[in-house]
């Protein structure tokens, strides 16, 4: 049986990250390089509950970067996930997994037999076909009378038969049909005649017979289009069984991988950063926490010393203390949430090992602010504009077959044959003569005895509606999706504009709120040299703590959010797998 090989997913990342990585379609779980043997920790490490701490170990911690999530999620994904229908009640996965898109897509369109079938399919309509039947038998059988054997009524007529077919078939590209048959009649019975010049005989042809379709269903652009005339029903007619829209549909699955698998490599990126920003507010919430606690225990000994600001201002400090830690422990269970949507993507388990740390904040290459060559790069290189120009070209080809499809059938058939005789299949006694031959096949193989015939045979329905029916569908898809081409050149403008106006609003976010941290940080500062001194309050000393976690809460969600609308931009360009060096290509 042959094997098929999927797609491969390559990645040079040698120059750039100083590693390469290959993805194999049939893979499971591929090898991954990690620091500290990683891949193994997370198969066998102990399970890390974290609602029962308010810090997370360094020793219980996976440090990751954005390229490894990325490759992991690749060498792990047979099926493609996507993030925005998990936990969804209608999840494709769940409901509907034939759906669903998978590395095997491709192979199983290649080798599809019905319907939109593969190139295997449609090349073996031109396969020879071989056929071979040999019977042989006898009868017995009373005569009731002597007129139609010239046996005396009630005796037995005694007969051995025997038959002989072998065909060769050979569809051709221009429609038409070639056969080789050759056809062998054996006849023997115990009938005594004068007449008869042999009493057991062999006769039979060898001949040549074409058929060739020269109107409606001719020529070798329709047979590559809708496939062989002689093969399209009559009842639901269609003209894209051919080699060349088989071709397109294996090039429509390959778009469809790619599209997905864009799709996979965009969300892993944004869950990634959403890991690192749930992280980032962890540490900031860790410092406000630890930073309201020493406020407490600072008010409580002013208190104890009698130099504080009474009750209710060692209250507020513990209240405060206590908010910090509730909100420390609930970004502790965000980060397993959003934890386990990254390991889904990634292919780990839920919950289990260590837990996943992003190494630094991602940093996503800066795009080009040229809006009109973004644009034309998007229009280039987006799948989905593919994959209606394709859609397109193979309605264009169906429309011309069908076209062919309404004309009447006007076929020449044709027949060369060879005829033979004889009462033995080979010579072997030397007596043929031209008035008796001897030997069946040596009086068929001198040719001396050959007929022929050549016409035309010529049909039409009387009314030819369902034919143009599907002329008339042809046309109306055709039109639909160029009417959706241009509507898609639209959209993704709008779409790119969108990102282009996100990027430069969180952009400008970045910088605001790094003089906002910058600023709350030097307030802290002063008013925490100024505590001890009873010049300032604790309310005013809590507040402040206060502005600066919010203020580097703000920074951190600002840049992620630039990062993704950055990833953002090379997505809806439709070149994030190249900018990351991922190709995606046929290794069958």
């Amino acid at each position: 049986m042959s094997r098929y090989t999927a797609p491969r997913i390559q990645r040079n990342d040698s120059a750039r990250y100083g590693h390469t990585a290959d993805y194999a379609s049939f893979a499971k779980q591929a090898a991954v390089s990690e620091p500290r043997n990683i891949t193994g920790i997370l198969q066998t490490g102990a399970a890390t509950t974290l609602s029962s701490e308010t810090r997370i170990s360094d020793d219980h911690v996976w440090p990751v970067s954005l390229v490894e999530v990325v490759q992991l999620a690749l060498n792990n994904s047979e099926v493609v996930l996507v993030d925005a229908q998990f936990l969804s009640s209608s999840s494709p996965l769940l409901n509907a997994p034939e759906s669903v898109a998978s590395v095997y897509d491709p192979a199983i369109q290649a080798t599809g037999v019905a319907g939109a079938r593969g190139s295997l399919a449609a090349t073996s309509d031109f396969v020879p076909v071989l056929t071979a039947r040999s019977i042989y038998g006898g009868d017995n059988v009373i005569q009731n009378n002597s007129v139609s054997t010239g046996l005396p009524a009630g005796s037995v007529l005694e007969t051995d038969s025997g038959n002989l077919q072998i065909s060769l078939e050979q569809q051709l590209v221009t429609g038409g049909n070639l056969e080789l048959r050759h056809n062998t009649t054996f006849d023997q019975n115990n009938v005594t005649s004068p007449t008869n010049l042999f009493p057991n005989v062999y006769e039979g042809q060898l001949a040549v017979e074409l058929s060739q379709p020269l109107w409606g269903g001719a020529g070798e652009f329709f047979t590559a289009v809708a496939g062989p005339i002689d093969l399209i029903s009559t009842r639901a007619p269609s003209v894209d069984q051919g080699i060349l829209i088989t071709r397109i549909n294996e090039q429509l699955s390959q778009n469809d991988f790619q599209i997905a698998l864009r799709q996979l490599v965009k969300d892993t990126g944004d869950v990634y950063q959403d890991l690192y920003l749930t992280h980032e507010r962890y540490r900031i919430e860790t410092n406000a926490r630890d930073a309201a606690e020493v406020i407490w225990q600072r008010q409580q000994a002013k208190s104890a010393a009698g130099t504080g600001d009474g009750l209710a201002a060692e209250a507020q400090a513990e209240e405060n203390y206590y908010a910090a830690e509730a909100r420390v422990k609930d970004i502790l269970s965000a980060i397993k949430l959003t934890e386990n949507r990254l390991r889904r993507l990634i292919g780990q388990e839920p919950g289990h090992g260590f837990v996943i740390r992003p190494t630094a904040a991602p940093q996503i290459d800066a795009v080009s602010d040229d809006w009109e060559q973004s644009l034309k790069t998007a229009f280039a290189r987006r799948p989905e504009l593919n994959e209606t120009f394709l859609t397109i070209q193979s309605l264009q080809m169906q429309r011309s077959a069908s076209m062919s499809l309404t004309k009447p059938r006007l076929d020449l058939v044709s027949n060369f044959h060879v005829n033979g005789f004889g009462d033995r299949p080979f010579n072997d006694s030397g007596r043929t003569t031209p008035l008796r031959p001897n030997s069946y096949y040596q009086n068929l193989l001198r040719a001396e005895r050959t007929g022929w015939f050549a016409g035309i045979q010529f049909s039409v329905p009387l009314d030819g509606r369902l034919n143009r029916s599907l002329q008339h569908q042809l046309e109306y898809r055709l039109a639909k999706s160029r009417a959706a081409l241009k509507a898609q050149k639209k959209e993704i403008s709008h779409e790119l504009w969108h990102a282009f106006r996100s990027s430069e609003r969180w952009s400008k976010q970045v910088t605001e709120n790094q003089r906002r941290v910058d600023a709350a940080r030097r307030q802290v500062s002063a008013l925490d040299a100024a505590f001890p001194t009873g010049r300032v309050s604790v309310d005013r000393l809590v507040r402040a703590q206060t502005t600066l976690a919010l203020a580097e809460t703000d920074y951190a969600r600002a840049m992620t959010e630039y990062n993704k609308s950055s990833l953002e931009i090379h997505f809806r360009r439709g070149t994030l797998l190249e900018d990351l060096n991922i190709s995606v290509r046929d290794q069958g």
